[in-house]
């Protein structure tokens, strides 16, 4: 990954439902990239 491109931003208001989404599907597909586990994001619907 040629990191000269990545972008930091805080997201948008709104922004949080897409990011909550996108975050859930990652933890589903890829659950040993992160601290935290699916069951423990599904705690914060909306």
């Amino acid at each position: 990954m040629d990191v000269s491109c990545v972008t930091i931003r805080l997201i948008e208001a709104d922004e949080v439902e897409s990011f909550r989404r996108i975050r859930l599907e990652a933890l589903r597909v890829e659950p040993s990239s992160f601290a935290s586990r699916l069951e423990d994001g599904r705690l914060f619907r909306r």
